[in-house]
């Protein structure tokens, strides 16, 4: 029947009314009275649904009908989803796992084991969850978001990831566990506090959205929640100054506002240490900062307390619940190759660009100009990667020195503000500070972008003499470097695509560190005939933009090849590739580890090919290659790539941008 019924009685003809409800027990259904005509020891009844009417005696009707009453009545499935619902609640109580049964995911032993082993074991959760990338850290945290919320733990989350990721938390929170995330934004907080709605209970909103101080004011007006997670937390950067004052990002400030509020709090990264103590300092003191005020009590946690804040896990670590690897191996060959000699060639170049640095970087050392050190590591950098990058660059330098030297023959400039505007200039390198996905963009340049052109007017030069021939140095380099370019043969890209051939028609995801270069690359693969062949992406590109080019790599018939800098280090899944080119080798390593992570990932069913290009007779080169070739070497003897997995942490004591610096100057 479609109705619970809680009482039915013996009919009389008075309780005959329109609208009354029978059982009719012979053809085990309801049906409704519509009208009643009484006929001495006879009733006629019409019913809903039927055009005849029926006539029945009184020993009939009571004998075969059954009249409902009124006290209860609903749908049966209805009641029946009430119970359950009800039953549901306290389904934790009977099943420890139950959240995996109403999850549409693909469980793995390490996720379990981060879940139902480590963040459900602590309340409230103060937690560094610090897996390698492709771990499935988005999968372990909504796995815990949905075990808290039916063990009633929590009501309200907080889901604070970059920009780029947004769309990927929604989705994935979404498809694998019916969780109603509602994505905010500043467009949409204009009069009213978003984060006091009822509706945005559950609430995903990008980390440099929530820092504006609007929206930090409507936040902490709020009734807070009860659960904040920041994905990629390495991005909540923070550092101490030589001078001792510690350095704190908008970013950092803002985490610290919700640490505060001493609420549950989780933070995913790949790379919790960076190579930089204080930096992973930090982010323990958002964990536990009453306990970590100061650094020397950080130092003396203990292995033993520090298990019970962190879960760090290689991919090697990981297997299935048959014991078997879920990643498969990698394999890194470096490919070394000459500079072409000759009067006119790219070892003249290079010699010529080094001599130059050389000179400048020890003159604004004298001088005490920083920020023309850092240039001169830079134009090393891009003579590095290719000689359009160097081109570029000299041609922009020339012409902001130019600028730089009419002003002070003009007047409009003196040697005074000359030295102001000078140590204006930064002098940090972003590339060795943060990772790829760590830089801003700012008017669609990736952050060290534009950090490399504001360089290009350092000059450790005093005087209009000193800055003159600094002029003519620089023009005289841009001259050479035409004609090196002008030769068209560029070594570099020549042992790339010789290196290409031997995998024809496999997609490889290409990384370099430069856009010129990545320029570069595109218009030689075109010109091999791959016009309409090859992918990009760049920090300039919106992520609607990048997502789509990324889709056009996965296409079976779209592109073969995907050229893009750092800035697809960042929440880009990539593993149908798993063939990888280090056109550039970052001096920073926890770039190189997250570049591994766009293809080394869950789901990568080939054995990961990384092919690391370098020049052999450079000094830069020279140290790259040996580091390269020992890790491989180590790789192989201990036939573990874990190796792989601990390059950042090889080079927390002295940085690799210190060996190479040292190298070259």
């Amino acid at each position: 029947m479609d109705s619970v019924i809680q009482q039915t009685g013996t009919i009389q003809i008075g309780d005959l009314q329109p609208g009354i409800t029978l059982i009719d027990t012979h053809q085990r259904k309801e049906r409704i009275i519509r009208r009643v005509e009484t006929h001495g020891t006879f009733v006629q009844l019409f019913f809903e649904n039927d055009d005849a009417p029926v006539t029945y005696s009184i020993q009939e009707l009571q004998s075969r009908f059954e009249i409902v009453s009124d006290a209860f009545r609903t749908d049966a499935n209805l009641v029946r989803l009430v119970a359950e619902a009800h039953r549901l609640q306290h389904a934790y109580l009977f099943n420890p796992i139950f959240a995996t049964e109403t999850s549409l995911i693909d469980p793995l032993p390490h996720q379990f084991i981060a879940v139902y082993e480590h963040l459900l074991k602590h309340y409230p959760l103060r937690f560094l969850l610090a897996d390698d990338a492709g771990a499935g850290k988005t999968i372990m945290t909504g796995l815990y978001i949905q075990e808290s919320l039916l063990r009633r733990q929590i009501e309200r989350v907080l889901v604070v990831p970059p920009a780029g990721l947004i769309g990927n938390w929604e989705r994935e929170l979404r498809v694998c566990f019916r969780l109603p995330f509602r994505i905010l934004s500043s467009a949409g907080a204009t009069n009213t506090n978003p984060f006091a709605h009822p509706e945005n209970r559950l609430v995903i909103i990008s980390l440099d959205t929530l820092r504006q101080e609007r929206m930090q004011d409507y936040l902490f007006e709020a009734q807070p929640y009860d659960l904040v997670v920041f994905d990629e937390a390495h991005k909540l950067s923070a550092r101490y100054d030589s001078d001792g004052t510690v350095d704190q990002s908008k970013r950092y400030e803002l985490a610290e506002r919700i640490a505060d509020q001493q609420k549950n709090l989780l933070l995913l990264t790949a790379t919790p240490h960076m190579g930089r103590y204080d930096a992973y300092y930090f982010l323990w003191r958002l964990l536990l900062p009453e306990h970590l005020a100061a650094q020397n009590a950080f130092t003396r946690l203990t292995d033993n307390e520090k298990s019970k804040h962190l879960l760090r896990r290689m991919k090697e670590e990981m297997v299935t619940f048959g014991g078997k690897p879920i990643y498969p191996s990698r394999q890194s060959r470096t490919i070394a190759y000459p500079l072409r000699q000759g009067e006119v060639s790219e070892q003249s170049l290079y010699d010529a660009v080094t001599a130059y640095c050389e000179k400048y970087f020890d003159l604004a050392g004298q001088y005490n100009r920083s920020a023309a050190k850092m240039a001169m590591m830079v134009l090393q950098r891009r003579l590095a990667s290719s000689t359009y990058a160097l081109l570029q660059s000299l041609i922009r330098r020339a012409e902001k020195l130019q600028i730089t030297l009419r002003n002070l023959k003009d007047g409009r400039l003196s040697t005074a503000e000359l030295e102001k505007a000078q140590a204006a200039l930064s002098d940090i390198d972003i590339r060795a500070e943060k990772t790829g996905d760590e830089e801003e963009t700012i008017d669609g340049q990736e952050e060290a972008e534009r950090v490399d052109e504001d360089l290009e007017s350092a000059t450790a030069a005093h005087s209009i003499v000193d800055l003159e021939d600094e002029v003519d140095h620089v023009e005289n380099l841009v001259e050479l470097a035409k004609k090196v370019y002008d030769l068209k043969s560029e070594s570099k890209f020549e042992k790339l695509w010789e290196a290409l051939a031997a995998y024809q028609d496999i997609k490889a995801l290409i990384f370099t560190e430069h856009r010129d270069t990545m320029t570069f690359i595109i218009e030689r693969l075109e010109a091999l005939g791959f016009t309409g062949k090859v992918a990009q992406i760049h920090g300039g590109m919106k992520y609607s933009e990048r997502e789509d080019q990324v889709e056009f790599f996965r296409d079976p018939n779209g592109a073969q090849y995907l050229v893009a800098t750092d800035a697809a280090g960042e929440g880009i899944n990539l593993q149908f590739c798993w063939l990888m080119v280090n056109y550039d080798i970052p001096w920073n390593p926890a770039r190189l580890e997250q570049r591994m992570g766009r293809i080394h990932r869950y789901k990568q069913t080939r054995r990961v090919i990384l092919l690391n290009l370098v020049a052999e007779a450079t000094r830069e080169g020279r140290v790259l290659k040996v580091l390269l070739e020992k890790m491989q070497r180590m790789r192989d003897e201990l036939n573990d790539d874990k190796v792989f997995d601990v390059i950042g942490q090889q080079f927390s004591q002295i940085s690799l941008k210190k060996l190479i610096t040292k190298a070259i100057t």
